[in-house]
Formats: C-alpha cells, sequence, structure tokens
C-alpha cells in the first residue's frame, strides 16, 4: 500500500518534512520493487501517480510553477527552506515519475498529462543547477543526484534524451566537471573539506550520461 498525498499544506515544518519523507519512502519502494508489483497492487500506484500528477503545483507564479512545492504559500521562504520544501520535493517526484514511466509503462499512460507533467518537473529541477545554499551547496547537489538515481533519471535520459534535453545535459555537466575536478584533485571546498568521496560517488550514478 502506498501512502497517499496531502499537499499542499498550510501547516508547519515539521508537517512538510513529514510530507517531504512520506514521498522518498514511496520512491525507496519503488526502486525496492525491480518494477514487479509485490508491496502494492497497480490499482495503489496508478491512484498514488493521479495524485502526484495533479499535486504538481500550477497555481504558482515563475519561477515555482509547475515544481512539487509543499507549503501552499511560498512567499518569504529563505533559501535553505526553498531547497527542503520546493526543490527536492520536486526531484523525488521526477524520480518517482521517471520510475514508473520506465518500469511500470501501462501506469504511466493510463495516467492523463503523465508526460507533460514529469517534463515540467524535469525543467524546473535544472533551475538551481541542483546545487544548494552556501555551505551545504556540494551535498545538496550529491543529494539530488542519489534522488535521481534512484527513480534511474540518469538511465532513462541517456536513452531517451530528447525527453526533456535540459535536465540530460545538466547532468552531463556536472559529470564531465567533476570528473576534470578528479583528474585535477581538486576535491576540498572553501572550507578545506575533501569531496573526493561524494564526487566519486556523483561521477558513478551519473555515468550513463558521461
Amino acid at each position: 500500500m502506498l501512502k497517499k498525498l496531502n499537499f499542499p499544506l498550510s501547516g508547519s515544518v515539521d508537517d512538510f518534512t513529514r510530507v517531504k519523507k512520506e514521498m522518498y519512502n514511496v520512491l525507496l519502494t519503488l526502486n525496492k520493487s525491480n518494477g514487479i508489483y509485490d508491496d502494492f497492487s497497480k490499482e495503489d500506484l496508478k491512484l498514488f501517480v493521479n495524485k502526484l500528477v495533479e499535486s504538481q503545483r500550477r497555481d504558482l507564479t515563475e519561477p515555482c510553477n509547475c515544481s512539487w512545492c509543499i507549503p501552499e504559500n511560498k512567499d518569504h521562504m529563505p533559501s535553505d527552506a526553498r531547497i527542503d520544501f520546493i526543490f527536492e520535493p520536486t526531484y523525488i517526484a521526477v524520480a518517482i515519475l521517471t520510475y514508473v514511466k520506465s518500469s511500470f509503462h501501462d501506469v504511466a499512460i493510463s495516467v492523463e498529462g503523465f508526460d507533460d507533467c514529469l517534463k515540467n518537473g524535469m525543467k524546473f529541477s535544472t533551475l538551481r543547477q541542483l546545487s544548494g545554499h552556501g555551505y551545504a551547496s556540494f551535498e545538496s547537489t550529491l543529494n539530488a543526484i542519489r534522488i535521481f538515481d534512484l527513480g534511474r533519471v540518469p538511465e532513462y535520459l541517456s536513452k531517451n534524451r530528447s525527453f526533456n534535453i535540459d535536465l540530460y545535459l545538466l547532468f552531463q555537466q556536472i559529470y564531465h566537471q567533476v570528473v576534470s575536478d578528479l583528474n585535477h584533485k581538486n576535491t576540498k571546498d572553501l572550507w578545506s573539506n575533501d569531496l573526493s568521496s561524494g564526487m566519486k560517488e556523483i561521477v558513478e550514478k551519473l555515468q550513463y550520461v558521461g
């Protein structure tokens, strides 16, 4: 059984965090399924995907339109909160929908507006170049890549790059930059933290677009 989504919300930060975690748990369940209906039924998945597509925000002004912004009101949100509750939920939603498209295609084609929703979500995902805010910038990029990897997004776009060339090219750009940095031993951030382990993980997860 897949937990039903309930957003946008007008609640607290704890409520926003809970919903994002629920979305992430669905992504983990799908990733574990290997494309087989086991822990959930086809009908469960279709109901969830329908709700996810319907929940894409089309009521917001640019640039937040077509995101999965969890708070009902995005105004006056600091930059780190935008990462937590606008961008990361969107990465998770894109990963879920991509996994469904590639592994549960019968569900994807049964949901009205599925492809346009996914394409718009992918385009939105490129707006910050997958980077974070300040000290946590690299960690945010690594986390975004991990999320997309769970949904097999890099692998899907490597075979279907025309589906969303913007996100494909962003993956490719990040891959080549990180490979170059590793080759030149440019692996420390401004605070002298060693990023080499995370950089190698990014290269592994983006190998499909290299």
